[in-house]
């Protein structure tokens, strides 16, 4: 037996109204069994299977362990605050560590799964060993061992795992996301309060937070650049462009706050921020991930106008101010004798700081380098007399001269292997592309800058792949976005209000009215 059902196509401005029938099983009237268990519906046997109404306690520990990580990248250059010698965010990070793992730990021999480790954790953990045998090494013909930097990556390998441990289930995922992005509101403010001159501020950011360079700017009055909690303008940098990332990755997730207008102010809050560093290489990958984002998605009017009212007055109040830092990096040509005269002065130094002093002092040092305090002030590390600039101005080359020729094909090969872990996702889901051109355009960049060795861009950075591996490891898809819910088109009685939406493959329930009438079907509308 079989039953037609008249399905009413929502009207497409032009063209006439349309019915399409089809023909769907009968379903049996009779009732279950005495003792019988009901039979749940397709809908509800697919939200059980998608985790989309999750328990209370999942989604606490989701958010704290997210506000935790949050924090922790918001305040990594902040010199008060240490909890036992122990650094603020380094203790963050340790805290969302424990409140992640202990719900696991709860669940007994099946939560041992989700510590499964990947190649991702074993070429990890092979360049913490390789770094720290290299300094190891270097404190024995140098001096004493500095394991700081080592530290740094140790916190951001136990960021990973909480983001990891945290997000379990597809429904997890948009939660986690917003409350990350939104610890990253009092940061955009303060770094775009910092280019208004708020009187003050800037002076208490030096005397709170690791900003040498901000120090200097206002000591000889040079142009300001936003360094905000972070500490300076290319950690900042780094930050905010993990930062818009994954609010955009969020905005193509979220149910309820899928292109919201908060989100949306929230993120566009941080590319003004980005605009307050004048760090070209951020913003311009910043571009390219919003151009990203934007293919995936259909704003709505009010949520796009409210992102581009905070994108045009932030443009509006730098706007003189990035012209200017473009123009003085772009028109002015190198004074350097030879091919570098041809180049802008943002490239052309850098070619002579590497021709000078850091390829000979790599070539000096190949397989364990110089140490990690080589580019710290005051650390008393040994220094060729040739080494004055205190910045390779390259992630690759920094690694190379401070650890080695081998730790920098570690590095290289630890980041290969996230790259390919991503790419996979990328295919199974587009979305997952928007983290692709993130660590694409974050490897070139670290051509001119040390993001992944300063602080600011690793925990950013780290917590993403976090949550790459959790949605690998358990295999599970990313949660599919709410289709909108049209008005009806006129109101059902009788059978017809009683009849549930057709869940047969191929019919799309947003688009449909179904109304249930007796065969042969005819068209009662007048």
């Amino acid at each position: 037996m079989s039953e037609r059902v008249a399905l009413l196509e929502a009207p497409v401005p032009g063209e006439p109204e349309r019915l399409r029938t089809q023909v769907l099983p009968k379903r049996s009237s009779a009732a279950p069994a005495p003792g019988a268990e009901p039979v749940p519906s397709s809908d509800v046997a697919s939200d059980a299977a998608s985790g989309a109404e999750d328990p209370a306690g999942p989604r606490l520990v989701t958010s704290v362990v997210a506000a935790l990580l949050g924090l922790a990248a918001a305040t990594v250059g902040l010199k008060v605050g240490a909890v036992a010698g122990v650094p603020l965010f380094a203790a963050l990070v340790a805290a969302g560590l424990l409140v992640a793992v202990v719900p696991v730990l709860r669940r007994g021999r099946a939560g041992l799964a989700a510590f499964r480790p990947t190649a991702v954790d074993g070429v990890f953990v092979l360049y913490l060993v390789v770094r720290v045998a290299a300094e190891l090494v270097d404190s024995g013909g140098l001096r004493g061992a500095q394991l700081g930097t080592v530290g740094d990556l140790a916190v951001s390998y136990a960021a990973l795992w909480a983001a990891r441990l945290a997000v379990g289930r597809p429904a997890e995922l948009p939660r986690f996301l917003l409350v990350l992005v939104v610890t990253s509101v009092p940061v955009s403010v303060v770094a775009v309060l910092q280019i208004a001159d708020v009187p003050r501020l800037n002076r208490l950011l030096v005397a709170t937070t690791q900003s040498g360079g901000l120090a200097d700017r206002l000591a000889d009055g040079s142009d300001l650049r936003a360094t905000s909690t972070i500490g300076h303008w290319t950690n900042l940098g780094g930050y905010l462009l993990g930062i818009i990332t994954l609010g955009c990755l969020a905005l193509t997730l979220g149910r309820s706050w899928r292109r919201s207008p908060g989100l949306l102010v929230v993120v566009g809050l941080a590319v003004v921020a980005q605009l307050a560093t004048l760090t070209l290489a951020p913003v311009l990958v910043t571009v390219l991930v919003l151009v990203a984002t934007a293919r995936r998605l259909r704003l709505r009017a009010v949520a796009l106008g409210a992102a581009a009212l905070v994108v045009v007055v932030g443009a509006l109040l730098l706007g003189g101010l990035v012209l200017n830092r473009v123009q003085d990096q772009l028109s002015r040509r190198s004074s350097s004798p030879g091919l570098t005269n041809l180049l802008p002065e943002t490239i052309a130094y850098r070619v002579v700081i590497w021709r000078r002093e850091t390829l000979p002092a790599i070539a000096e040092r190949p397989w364990t380098g110089w140490g990690n305090g080589l580019y710290l002030p005051g650390s008393g590390t040994p220094r060729p007399a040739y080494l004055r600039w205190m910045s390779p101005e390259s992630e690759w080359f920094r690694v190379a001269v401070q650890a080695g020729v081998p730790a920098l094909l570690v590095l290289l090969a630890l980041l290969l292997v996230v790259l390919l872990r991503l790419r996979r996702a990328a295919r199974a889901d587009g979305r997952w592309s928007l983290l692709v051109w993130y660590l694409s355009g974050l490897l070139v960049i670290s051509c001119l800058h040390s993001h992944l060795s300063g602080r600011g861009t690793p925990l950013v950075l780290w917590v993403a792949v976090g949550v790459v591996l959790a949605a690998a490891s358990a295999g599970w898809a990313l949660p599919s976005p709410e289709p909108p819910s049209p008005a009806p088109r006129r109101a059902l009685t009788g059978a017809a209000a009683r009849t549930p939406f057709p869940t047969a493959a191929g019919v799309d329930r947003s688009r449909y009215v179904a109304r249930r009438e007796a065969a042969p079907m005819t068209d009662t509308r007048p």
